[in-house]
């Protein structure tokens, strides 16, 4: 087994070449193209080094891996290589365990990651952390981005005790300042998203996690902040008492539509139409929350401008379609005026 080698303090890591070309093709790209689209990030003599073999930095190993979108650093190392589980990952006072989602990519650019985490001083304190990546970011955004981050403890505490939300513990920079974590409780479970690969919710888990979701929502709107972005991996499924819970509510300032990492912002498939154009108030979240119910009862999102189609096809209880027919308008004046309407017309939905 190849032992990570030292310099100047620095742990380094060899690639597997071959590995490295696989996962270049998957993106039908040449190394030229690759390191021209890291734009600076990595240097292109770190690229040619880094894929001819070389050892690099881990860090620079685990951008790489990043940048070529796959799910972990260990899928880019040699088989009889476990150089990157010898080498622990520290994040302020937490050790990062294993990673719970590959680089995720926002509709504004804005990248992160999902770990678990384990306090380094505290045994049995899991946590589950967000690593911004501010690396791209244009300096004045990454500006408003770690000021956000900054004050996002306070904020949270606006939410603290709300069996809706995962308790914030901690949010600090990397060492490098290169990233930053956001480090919420552990709580064991699924989310909405992987649990709609087993294909539509039946009846009551239908209402249950709908409804449970609305509660959520109010909770959020009551502390004067608006998702933007609900999407069933933000939805949390508590393995242990069937909670269901939202998650990582600190994007709904980081994706304001004002503000965008990238040069463009793509549509998202749960966006209500009109951020598009700028700031919206609460019942953007009431047009996401019934493209959400759609996929859940159904198991699939329909096309733009087919929403009124899909739910006469969703076997939904006639007030339950009414109400989402009137969620999903596109015109936010027609849509009910706040999530509490929305909650007190299903009260009987079981």
């Amino acid at each position: 087994m190849t032992r990570p080698a030292s310099h100047s303090g620095q742990s380094l890591i060899q690639l597997d070449p071959g590995r490295v070309e696989h996962a270049l093709r998957r993106l039908t790209m040449s190394r030229t193209e690759f390191a021209d689209r890291l734009d600076g990030t990595v240097s292109r003599n770190t690229v040619i080094r880094a894929f001819a073999g070389h050892p690099i930095r881990i860090r620079t190993a685990r951008d790489l891996a990043k940048a070529l979108r796959v799910a972990s650093l260990e899928e880019l190392l040699p088989e009889d290589d476990s150089t990157a589980a010898d080498q622990p990952e520290y994040c302020g006072e937490w050790e990062v365990t294993s990673q719970l989602s590959g680089w995720i990519t926002e509709a504004n650019g804005l990248q992160y990651r999902i770990c678990r985490l384990q306090h380094r001083f505290i045994a049995d304190r899991p946590g589950r952390g967000k690593e911004y990546d501010l690396q791209n970011p244009v300096t004045r955004e990454r500006e408003r981005i770690e000021h956000y981050l900054c004050r996002h403890a306070a904020v949270s505490e606006k939410l603290r005790g709300d069996p809706h939300f995962a308790e914030t513990l901690n949010t600090f920079p990397a060492a490098d300042r290169q990233s930053w974590w956001v480090v919420d409780r552990l709580i064991e479970g699924t989310t909405l998203q992987a649990r709609l690969q087993s294909g539509p919710l039946a009846r009551p888990e239908l209402a249950h996690v709908m409804k449970g979701v609305l509660d959520s929502l109010e909770a959020l709107h009551r502390a004067g902040i608006v998702f933007r972005e609900l999407a069933p991996r933000r939805v949390l499924l508590a393995q242990a008492d069937d909670r269901v819970l939202l998650t990582d509510f600190e994007l709904a300032r980081l994706l304001d539509s004002q503000h965008s990492v990238s040069t463009s912002w793509p549509d998202g498939p749960y966006r209500a139409p009109e951020l598009a154009s700028g700031p919206a108030d609460f019942r953007v979240d009431i047009y996401s929350w019934a493209r959400l119910l759609l996929e859940a009862a159904t198991g699939s999102l329909p096309p733009p401008g087919g929403d009124q189609d899909a739910l006469l096809m969703a076997g939904l209880p006639k007030t339950v379609w009414r109400v989402a027919a009137d969620c999903l308008s596109p015109f936010p004046q027609d849509r009910p005026p706040s999530v509490a309407r929305v909650r007190r017309a299903l009260s009987r939905w079981r």
